[in-house]
């Protein structure tokens, strides 16, 4: 299964980046545009946590980890002594609500920056698990 939850994570990352090449060259709706890159950016992140928490505690009750609240996987993760980068724990609430709002909620936006630095942060993480 953890496997599969990092090329899962990958594929997400792909298509966030996909995604915000859409924003930059205006094909589409960019503001929606831009919630499905945070959206994937988000479901890189929350797989690369599920990844460590499954790969140090593979018995773990499964309906502990339904859940896309990046700060409840956190709080998981820390119990398990699973060192998760301090840049994504201190930004997992927001994280958290890229998961809906970004693709769902009207008013909701979200700066192609900081969906760029989530990324970057998905990416170093990844490339430091997979070592």
């Amino acid at each position: 299964m953890a496997i599969t939850l990092l090329s899962y994570a990958k594929a997400d990352i792909r298509a966030a980046r996909l995604a915000l090449e859409a924003v930059r060259t205006k094909s589409g709706n960019e503001k929606a545009t831009k919630g499905i890159a945070a959206y994937h950016a988000q479901q890189a992140i929350e797989k690369i946590i599920k990844y460590e928490i499954y790969k140090v505690n593979p018995d773990i009750n499964p309906r502990k980890m339904y859940t896309h609240k990046i700060y409840d996987l956190c709080a998981i993760a820390e119990t398990n002594h699973i060192k998760v980068p301090r840049e994504i724990k201190e930004k997992s609430y927001m994280y958290s609500d890229w998961e809906a709002a970004g693709r769902y909620d009207l008013h909701f936006t979200v700066r192609i920056d900081s969906i760029e630095k989530a990324l970057c942060l998905a990416e170093s993480w990844l490339q430091h698990v997979e070592k």
